[in-house]
């Protein structure tokens, strides 16, 4: 795996997206803008926005925006694997919530401040995931995976694929360690399970639509366990 990440010819553009990456999120750590409060979500976006404008000035960029955006093949093994897949997002996400007596974190007051009443949450759930697919599944997977990445172009489950698969799941984990719901350690565990069984999907049907799907579900799940907390907490 080492030998082929520094010998593939997009490892430059892969090292640049990921110091990016790094510098912007340690960066919000410490950074308190005029606006973190106000819009902490576009805060919280920085370093999608980062990493997506640093791939896009690079010609892979556009090929490997072109080739997120597909839908992919839809067949019904994978229409079933979806399904079976939103079914287990609910459940987990219901559990983890369970477990740490509805205490979400510091995600919690952010999504509270945005998601206002139940009709907010498909807007939530549909932004949402589709800016951490577009990160994860998008630029980062797709680097990994270059030049095999085309539009509604199924990739087949190599040593290079699952590799690419988990690397971009640990990334997405971390990212949701700190602050994501879920979180802590057994958040991390959680979401790069999770972005791991995302990433092999993607491979598979060789586009976004499946894989998004099933983010849209879960950020729905997040947006309806963030609510029903707050009307608890209101109600007493």
């Amino acid at each position: 795996m080492v030998i082929w990440y520094f010998s593939s010819p997009s490892s430059g553009i892969i090292h640049l997206i990921l110091a990016v990456k790094l510098v912007t999120e340690s960066l919000m750590w410490v950074w308190e803008p005029p606006f973190k409060w106000e819009y902490p979500l576009l805060f919280d976006y920085l370093h999608v926005f980062s990493v997506v404008l640093t791939a896009l000035m690079f010609p892979y960029g556009g090929s490997a925006l072109v080739a997120f955006l597909s839908p992919g093949s839809i067949t019904t093994p994978l229409i079933t694997v979806t399904a079976a897949l939103c079914f287990v997002t609910v459940i987990a996400l219901e559990t983890w919530s369970r477990c740490v007596r509805r205490k979400h974190g510091g995600i919690q007051a952010i999504l509270e401040g945005s998601i206002q009443n139940a009709y907010f949450i498909p807007v939530f759930a549909g932004v949402n995931a589709f800016i951490e697919e577009a990160e994860y599944r998008g630029v980062i997977l797709c680097a990994l995976l270059s030049p095999d990445v085309a539009p509604n172009n199924p990739i087949s489950i190599s040593t290079k694929g699952i590799a690419a698969c988990l690397f971009q799941a640990i990334l997405f984990g971390l990212d949701h360690y700190h602050g994501g719901f879920p979180s802590g350690v057994s958040g991390f565990i959680l979401v790069t399970g999770w972005g791991f069984v995302l990433g092999l999907l993607r491979c598979l049907s060789g586009g976004i639509l499946l894989s998004y799907a099933i983010h849209i579900v879960a950020d729905a799940t997040i947006g309806f366990l963030v609510l029903r907390h707050r009307s608890k907490i209101s109600d007493k």
